[in-house]
């Protein structure tokens, strides 16, 4: 490896093809590509090929994936019985412009699996579902307010983007209007006191946050908070909104709300639900999701909702046949066994080299934080709930860059610092990328990168 100036010239020696397509995008796509977290120094890779846990670049070099689809993949790419269910369809049409009986099977898994659901709305994407949740919540009650919490994620629409990040007082995308402020009243977690009294004044349509801790988990949500927003948002008459695009069907089968026993009234879904093809779904009691239906007295009050490709058949077929194929939890399992190696190995991995920084994360998800916060994670055990939303989502964006890509050139893919890990990573695939990580860990340490990150 060259040193540290030549590092963007090295990498795009290792990916000619890639660099090419990247040239091309810049001129075509804005910003270059097609999600803001694809963002990569000097230029994103082009994926040609992926199978199981691997996925193949133009220029054919195999990388282990824990990107897994921005975490759909539960069973890792193209998994037989969900191939070969497309594979039924696609002949028989992909847009029906009709209802079909795929959607009908899709929502019956749903409903089986998932505690808080009698009725089912299907979406595009999670961003879609968290905005017909909040619309179901604010028709349902009235009221226009909604709480949400620091850190938590729910999409990129202009209900969203208030408090996702630092500083939480601020949208982080530009064009959302001022008024949007007004109507979004963002909280620390874990302080049932705050969230009572906001909901004090009767004016709360909807309490929304991920269950499982915001940013997929990167923050803390304790099960006794869970359980208070349940009785606070009973008694005041308020919509409790759990946000599961990434814990549904990750966590369990019927995601956080099934291990903590604690029941919203909304759940939002995607990701997984989909089966690895664009979709979500809003699950939730028939009172608040049969304001969708059409009915003598429906009027105004209706909360419409169209959407050209909600519940094509190609998804409906993808998402009954993931939702059957993890039904039992098996392959979860095996999934959150991995995971729990792979965090094992990487915290003996910093120990070993004297990094800062600390592995953690419930389930199938593992993150990796490195420097002085990380180290302080570790020294209290891995309790996210002793480190705020800040500092736990603040990152060096210089280390960031650099790490990505050094795990690229060593044929790794994050999504950030955050790790995705399917049924398909065996305990083989772990112990080859730990190699992997060792040869990114030692060059950060010869590089003289993580001197930034010093205790």
């Amino acid at each position: 490896m060259p040193a540290i100036d030549d590092l963007d010239a090295a990498y795009a020696a290792r990916f000619p093809t890639s660099h090419a397509w990247a040239q091309d995008a810049g001129q075509l796509l804005a910003g270059g590509i097609a999600h803001d977290g694809r963002a990569t120094v000097p230029f994103p890779l082009y994926i040609e090929e992926a199978s199981g846990p691997y996925k193949w670049d133009v220029d054919g070099h195999e990388i282990i994936d824990f990107w897994m689809g921005h975490g759909a993949l539960m069973l890792g790419h193209n998994p037989a019985s969900i191939v070969e269910a497309l594979a039924r369809q696609v002949p028989r049409g992909t847009h029906f412009g009709a209802s079909h009986p795929h959607e009908v099977r899709w929502a019956q898994w749903i409903i089986d699996l998932v505690p808080s659901t009698e009725r089912v709305r299907f979406v595009a994407s999670g961003t879609e579902a968290t905005l017909l949740a909040l619309r179901i919540a604010r028709a349902a009650t009235g009221r226009s307010r909604i709480v949400r919490f620091e850190g938590h994620f729910h999409g990129w629409h202009d209900w969203a983007v208030l408090g996702n990040r630092a500083p939480f007082d601020q949208p982080s995308s530009g064009g959302v209007p001022p008024s949007v402020s007004t109507e979004i009243v963002v909280l620390p977690a874990n302080e049932p006191l705050a969230v009572e009294q906001a909901l004090a004044k009767a004016d709360v349509a909807g309490v929304i946050l991920e269950p499982g801790g915001g940013t997929q988990g990167r923050t803390s949500i304790t099960p006794a908070f869970l359980q208070s927003l349940r009785k606070l948002t009973t008694r005041t008459g308020t919509v409790l909104i759990f946000d599961e695009v990434v814990t549904g069907f990750r966590q369990s089968p019927g995601g956080v709300q099934a291990l903590t026993g604690v029941t919203p009234d909304v759940t939002t879904m995607a990701k997984i639900v989909a089966g690895g093809l664009p979709g979500g779904a809003v699950g939730g009691r028939a009172d608040l999701m049969d304001l969708l239906a059409f009915t003598p007295r429906s009027g105004l009050n209706r909360v419409a909702h169209p959407g050209t490709f909600n519940a094509n058949p190609l998804t409906a077929t993808a998402g009954a046949a993931m939702l059957e194929a993890i039904a039992d939890g098996s392959a979860l399992d095996a999934a959150a066994a991995a995971a729990a190696v792979l965090k094992l190995r990487l915290n003996e991995f910093l120990v070993e080299l004297g990094i800062p920084g600390f592995a953690y994360g419930d389930r199938s998800i593992v993150h990796l934080l490195l420097g002085p916060v990380g180290e302080r994670l570790r020294r209290a055990g891995g309790d996210v709930a002793q480190l705020s939303p800040a500092e736990l989502l603040t990152v060096d964006p210089k280390v960031a860059a650099e790490f990505r890509t050094l795990c690229l050139f060593h044929g790794l893919d994050l999504m950030g610092p955050t790790m995705m890990v399917s049924s398909a990573h065996t305990g083989e695939v772990i112990e080859e990328a730990m190699a992997r990580f060792g040869q990114v860990f030692r060059m950060l340490v010869d590089r003289g990168t993580l001197s930034r990150l010093a205790t």
